[in-house]
């Protein structure tokens, strides 16, 4: 996946991002950049301020209404698949001119139309709807008020050319292994369990877990919060083989579900009292 995105400098006289609050614009960079070669993300309030504001103080209430102050300007389009929301950058391909663009690791929005161009088996590239021009099929200027989108579909056809010679081939990231991850949980977590160093369940966990584009972006991120809440690392039950059970785990952490903990630790402790000393006690 190419991450180069292009923000066009008329972006700053544009009167529908004027319109908005500076967050909001913030916001909308934000999601151009850390979404995927099709303009497409995770629109949970959580995972976005993972993505866009690690290093912010802004509340999930906060980032869900940026969200949809943006769907109301009609910038981006947010979409529910099989339980789990989805954004769309609306004109994502009248400003991305990428070289090379992969398949979205999420569901298209319904009628929404792909651009693919990348590396295929025997050094082959394969285009799929990318057009000598590249300029991709437009939405309406506007939007309706419900999904999905009508975008006019176009027959889909793959052309499949010989790879240049002379075009680099982009070497994809390395994916994360049990041993990365255990060694991730060992300097955050020095006093938890160590997992073993050779664990076959716990491996297999882990690549299935790394199977899943949200786990693969967001793994470490849902650490390092666990790791600065006393209320979760004093948790008898949070171990690493609870983080890597299931595709919910760990998303509870990164989203601040378990961030109560730290609360009802605090509740529980009982304050030494100190009584006062006086000259006649002396």
């Amino acid at each position: 996946m190419v991450k180069r995105r292009m923000i066009h400098d008329c972006i700053w006289q544009s009167e529908e991002l004027g319109s908005l609050t500076l967050f909001e614009r913030i916001l909308w960079i934000g999601l151009i950049t850390t979404a995927d070669d099709q303009g497409r993300g995770r629109a949970h309030p959580g995972l976005v301020k993972s993505a866009v504001f690690p290093f912010d103080i802004f509340s999930q209430d906060e980032i869900q209404h940026g969200l949809d102050e943006l769907v109301k300007a009609e910038m981006l389009l947010v979409y529910k698949v099989k339980g789990k929301v989805y954004y769309q950058v609306v004109n994502w391909w009248e400003y991305q001119k990428p070289q090379w663009a992969g398949k979205s690791d999420y569901p298209a929005p319904e009628g929404w139309l792909d651009k693919m161009r990348y590396h295929g088996a025997g050094h082959k590239v394969i285009a799929v709807n990318w057009g000598e021009n590249n300029k991709g099929s437009k939405p309406p200027s506007k939007l309706p008020s419900k999904p999905p989108l009508p975008i006019v579909k176009v027959k889909e056809e793959v052309k499949v050319k010989e790879e240049d010679n002379n075009t680099p081939l982009h070497e994809p990231k390395p994916i994360p292994t049990y041993k990365d991850l255990r060694q991730t949980w060992i300097a955050l977590f020095p006093y938890k369990p160590k997992p073993r160093e050779n664990n076959k369940t716990l491996t297999a966990k882990v690549k299935t877990r790394m199977d899943e584009p949200d786990f693969y972006d967001n793994w470490s991120g849902a650490l390092a919060r666990a790791s600065k809440h006393r209320g979760l690392i004093d948790a008898s039950w949070f171990d690493f083989a609870w983080f890597v059970q299931n595709g919910d785990n760990w998303e509870k952490l990164l989203t601040g579900k378990y961030d109560f903990l730290d609360k009802s630790q605090h509740r529980s402790e009982v304050l030494p009292v100190i009584t006062p000393v006086t000259a006649k006690d002396m």
